[in-house]
């Protein structure tokens, strides 16, 4: 998929990959490419990252040969790690908790 400016002949950027797994982009005038990883994904061939083992976000562009301009994001904010002992019952069955029972201090 290529989207075009209106008035351009040349399109303002492709369209690389769009499914469950990735949204890659690359701008037409810079090259930049913009990565959206919704989980890990492998082998890519026609970009400049080959792949990624987690979710992230990611802004890469090539300047030379030798050098390139990443920005990389976990978009993940890491609130909690693993099960929360208070939603969990005496016989390991998940129970609802309310945001209002928790203490906030």
């Amino acid at each position: 998929m290529v989207i075009e400016a209106s008035g351009s002949s040349k399109p303002d950027y492709q369209v690389l990959r769009q499914d469950v797994s990735a949204h890659i982009v690359r701008d037409g005038v810079t090259g930049t490419e913009g990565y959206a990883f919704f989980s890990p994904v492998a082998g890519l061939t026609e970009t400049l990252i080959i792949g990624s083992d987690s979710p992230a976000m990611v802004l890469a562009n090539q300047l030379n040969a030798q050098e390139m301009h990443l920005s990389i994001v976990n978009p993940d904010l890491a609130l909690y790690r693993g099960q929360d002992p208070d939603q969990i019952d005496a016989n390991g069955d998940q129970v609802e908790v309310s945001i209002y029972s928790r203490p906030w201090g």
